[in-house]
């Protein structure tokens, strides 16, 4: 896992302690097999979207799927027909 990605991912594991989904002994689908919850937002919309509006892809390792390269080639190829 890339240096940004981890940090950004113990910074929101951090506050997510602090919720009844991990704090009040809930047993829910939320929870992974490790009882780490990876599909709430643990803070407001508001601080979601501040925090996820710019994306630096300097600051990750950006791989292109081999399914989507093919995907691209073809509307290129349809688009200039």
């Amino acid at each position: 896992m890339p240096d940004v990605q981890a940090r950004d991912n113990r910074d929101l594991q951090r506050p997510m302690r602090r919720t009844v989904w991990l704090n009040g002994g809930c047993r829910s689908w939320y929870l992974d097999a490790n009882g780490r919850n990876t599909t709430l937002w643990p803070r407001s919309t508001w601080t979601f979207r501040r925090l996820t509006r710019r994306f630096d892809p300097a600051s990750y390792r950006l791989v292109a799927r081999p399914e989507a390269v093919r995907a691209s080639g073809a509307l290129a190829s349809a688009r200039s027909s």
